[in-house]
């Protein structure tokens, strides 16, 4: 399968599928170099990826997950929202069980825009299923929000779980604007 094909069955825009750490020259250094080192270990820690809209979480995360691409290593990329419509669609369905099995097995799981979504106890129970798993299971997962780790959920236990995935904070500059300009 080619990385196109894959972006696409993922839903990750185009806009991103020229995402690589080796031209992600408008991040800070300290951040890709980071990523090149986490790439490389055998046994990889949980991120949570935290800054304001626009300044290169996702971009990042696409440039990430492409670096396991090209390792033959494979994991799931979703939005926060559709995950969030599958959950719910799993239970229309019967379902429910072996979609939160999916994200919660997957050997790399990285979700997009964490905490957009109004939380119901619905989601809470089922998003607490999950990330209590691949804690619990060292299965590392790579989180991009726009709220810090306090605030991404109204469930402390949820919260706890957050606090174990290392933090990188990202740059105030809304970088879109600046792609625009150039």
């Amino acid at each position: 399968m080619s990385w196109e094909d894959s972006a696409r069955g993922f839903n990750i825009g185009t806009m991103y599928w020229d995402a690589h750490l080796n031209n992600a020259h408008l991040l800070p250094k300290k951040l890709v170099d980071y990523a090149q080192g986490w790439l490389n270990k055998s046994n990889r820690e949980s991120l949570y990826l935290v800054g304001v809209p626009g300044c290169g979480k996702t971009y990042f995360s696409v440039a990430l997950w492409k670096g396991l691409f090209e390792r033959n290593e494979f994991g799931i990329f979703v939005k926060s929202g559709d995950l969030d419509l599958e959950l719910l669609q799993a239970i229309r369905d019967g379902d429910e069980f072996s979609v939160l099995r999916k994200y919660a097995e997957v050997d790399v799981l990285f979700i997009d825009d964490f905490g957009v979504e109004r939380e119901s106890d619905r989601m809470i129970r089922q998003w607490y299923s999950i990330i209590d798993s691949r804690i619990g299971n060292n299965r590392p997962t790579i989180i991009s929000s726009n709220r810090k780790k306090n605030e991404a959920s109204s469930d402390p236990r949820i919260i706890s779980r957050l606090e174990l995935a290392l933090e990188l904070k990202f740059p105030g500059k809304d970088l879109r604007k600046t792609i625009k300009i150039q």
